[in-house]
């Protein structure tokens, strides 16, 4: 008899639930991933929130169902911890376009660096702090108000921090495809036909597309927003895993997903998150591979600005 594909995936479900508490190995899961990976995680959240979740944890091993840099930072924070990440290339481009990043922070000696947690470990150790879309206003604000600043993450977000802050800040050139992708004129056609929709935007997006917004935030922010309000139909512009969280969180409201750029299929999701499938989850399970190991020297740099945004962020009672 030949199974269908429903019941070899509750098979895999089985295993990987099995693997996990034979080896007690801890399954982080990122907002983004799909929701078959969402349900088998032991928590799900966004890059801080799993970060935060990790330190907490008494396990030795943890698996990151997440983009390659949230695993990577977790390696830099808990080395003595086993790191996990079913596959290398889940980073979007956003962490590949840093060549020449060097030289371009020496031509602003007076500002200082901000990366976004979203960058590659050099690029960090090159950095003075880190900072997620979370805190990222908050450690801008609490830095003295005639500092300039650099920062190396996604553009979109870097102009929308520029206005919110008032500060003098300088932009490393990239963007997240994903969010880049949203459509103004037809978010606001999409949004004539549902006048009652709350307009949430993730604040990677660009300016036309903020300025619509009814709220504008981080991932986490966006869920907690749906959660804590009594509006029941939303129109959200972010990657399509988080209208997962919603859906569990409150299944009685109504999520609308903002429309992305004309004649484009799916490009509310990100082709790099989704690459971790329950296959690859499993194997890594498994065989307890791919395993994260970071050059002593690189580590040593990078852990100085993200351990400098806990100190901010504890004394700004934001952990």
């Amino acid at each position: 008899m030949i199974e269908t594909t429903e019941v070899q995936k509750k098979k895999l479900i089985a295993k990987i639930e099995k693997l996990k508490a034979e080896k007690e190995i801890l399954v982080l899961a990122h907002f983004y991933q799909s929701p078959e990976i969402q349900d088998v995680a032991d928590f799900v959240g966004d890059s801080l929130m799993l970060l935060r979740k990790a330190a907490e944890s008494k396990n030795e091993s943890i698996l990151f169902a997440t983009p390659y840099f949230v695993a990577e930072t977790a390696k830099l924070m808990f080395s003595e911890k086993k790191i996990l990440c079913p596959d290398r290339e889940t980073d979007c481009p956003l962490i590949s376009g840093y060549e020449g990043f060097a030289e371009f922070i020496a031509n602003y000696p007076d500002h200082i660096v901000i990366a976004y947690m979203k960058t590659p470990a050099w690029v960090k150790a090159l950095s003075d702090v880190v900072c997620s879309v979370y805190n990222a206003q908050k450690i801008i604000e609490s830095l003295p108000k005639d500092q300039k600043v650099l920062f190396a993450g996604d553009e979109n977000f870097a102009n929308y921090l520029r206005e919110l802050t008032g500060r003098e800040l300088v932009a490393w050139s990239a963007t997240c495809e994903v969010h880049r992708a949203y459509a103004a004129q037809a978010a606001a056609e999409l949004k004539a036909q549902h006048p009652l929709a709350m307009f949430l935007v993730h604040a990677e997006s660009p300016k036309a597309l903020l300025l619509q917004a009814d709220f504008i935030g981080s991932a986490s922010a966006l869920l907690d927003f749906v959660k804590y309000n009594e509006y029941q139909e939303f129109m959200v512009a972010d990657e399509s895993g988080i209208l997962h969280q919603m859906q569990l969180a409150e299944p009685k409201k109504t999520f609308i997903a903002a429309p992305s750029t004309a004649g484009c299929n799916d490009c509310n999701t990100c082709r790099y998150m989704k690459k971790i499938s329950l296959q690859k989850l499993r194997n890594t399970l498994k065989q307890e591979l791919p395993e994260l190991a970071i050059n002593e020297e690189l580590a040593t740099k990078a852990i100085k600005p993200i351990q400098r945004m806990y100190h901010i962020s504890k004394k700004l009672n934001l952990i």
